[in-house]
């Protein structure tokens, strides 16, 4: 019996966010074809089908992208641990696939950040497909901002999953919203006390934006059944750095840029391998314009010390 297209859908989505916990771990075909419930024949076609790559490109993609992220916003932690953290075996074969990606070695990388684009730096964001000449990608708010160090809660959520770039805020990303707050109607889940929150789990100056992955969620007080219209799902509790806003969504991400490139490299943490996400507070339906701002969490653990400076 052939599956529908919203349980393949599903199915797919599932086996994204197992690779996104385990990716240190071997994730072979068979792995993932077992997380999916589908032969490795037909996981493997319904996969590239979805995703426009195969699950070993996935893989390999996911794997620099999230190697990269960690050159850019740590400066102490050896290059040979971001690594083997990431799923590679040895630092040479990461060295070779990080400079085919993204023309540049990993240390070098690492120097450039993304503090101002110089001539180096456009040819390298143009490469990873995320800059074009003459965009100001680095609008950042400078003026401190209040952040707070809070634990939250694990937040057992429905979702529905949007594919492609991030600023797109006013019109994708906001009608997936609006999709998922019309399914809570239909189901008797939108009240005053309903809250969203919603999440981007690639770095949209890494992620190819065509790759790029966003959660519109709503907070689940009951276990539900997923259906052709949401996915269901598991947001792990953590320690995060907490930083509320008054403005809308469309404006979320300067001070995603100013929290993750000015307060986090010269605070007392770094960054913690889990999901970040914006929380939208009780009568927070409007997730475009909430009335009462919104809320970007940071996962972040204590950093640990450093005798020297390593690349």
């Amino acid at each position: 019996m052939s599956l529908s297209h919203f349980t393949q859908r599903h199915r797919i989505n599932r086996v994204i966010n197992y690779a996104r916990r385990h990716i240190a771990d071997g994730l072979t075909l068979e792995q993932m074809s077992d997380v999916a419930c589908l032969s490795k024949y037909h996981f493997s076609r319904v996969f590239a089908a979805h995703m426009m790559e195969t699950p070993a490109q996935f893989v390999a993609r996911l794997r620099l992208e999230r190697a990269a992220g960690a050159l850019v916003r740590t400066k102490t932690t050896p290059v040979t641990e971001i690594a083997l953290t990431n799923g590679f075996s040895r630092s040479d074969i990461f060295a070779r696939a990080f400079r085919k990606r993204f023309g540049v070695a990993p240390q070098q990388f690492r120097k450039l950040r993304w503090s101002g684009l110089d001539a180096l730096d456009q040819r390298l964001a143009i490469r990873a497909q995320i800059y074009t000449p003459g965009q100001n990608v680095f609008s950042t708010p400078t003026q401190p901002f209040d952040v707070q160090i809070e634990r939250r809660p694990e937040y057992h959520v429905a979702y529905i999953r949007h594919m492609g770039p991030y600023g797109d805020v006013s019109s994708s990303i906001t009608k997936t919203f609006q999709r998922l707050q019309q399914w809570a109607k239909s189901k008797a889940l939108l009240t005053a006390k309903t809250s969203f929150l919603g999440r981007g789990a690639d770095d949209c100056s890494i992620t190819p934006a065509r790759f790029c992955t966003y959660d519109a969620c709503l907070i689940l007080s009951d276990f539900i059944l997923e259906d052709d219209i949401v996915g269901v799902q598991t947001i792990p509790a953590g320690e995060f750095a907490v930083l509320r806003v008054l403005c809308g969504a469309e404006q979320a991400n300067r001070y995603w840029d100013w929290l993750i490139g000015q307060w986090l490299p010269t605070s007392e943490r770094t960054l913690a391998p889990q999901p970040s996400y914006e929380f939208f507070p009780e009568k927070g339906a409007d997730t475009v314009n909430p009335e009462g701002g919104l809320e970007i969490c940071l996962p972040v653990s204590k950093r640990r010390p450093q005798t020297k400076f390593r690349l």
